[in-house]
């Protein structure tokens, strides 16, 4: 598993991302201790979008969001 923390953004504190199992954590800055688990088919598209979206300075919550609206993240 492997996690990336962000100092930057004012609603995401960490995410974290597995290949194997294609798990995604995402903890908010409201609790940086607590992950919201997700199930992602691709996680190296999901990488991808979001190097991107940190490299343009983008909301990282707005990010999050959209992909659970059109079902890249599902909750588990």
């Amino acid at each position: 598993m492997s996690l990336i923390e962000f100092t930057n953004s004012s609603a995401i504190s960490k995410i974290s991302f597995n290949h194997d199992d294609g798990e995604i954590g995402v903890a908010f800055t409201a609790n940086p201790d607590k992950y919201y688990y997700f199930q992602c088919e691709d996680v190296d598209n999901f990488i991808g979008k979001l190097e991107e979206t940190v490299n343009a300075n983008e909301s990282l919550g707005k990010f999050i969001s959209s992909l659970r609206k059109d079902g890249t993240l599902i909750s588990v």
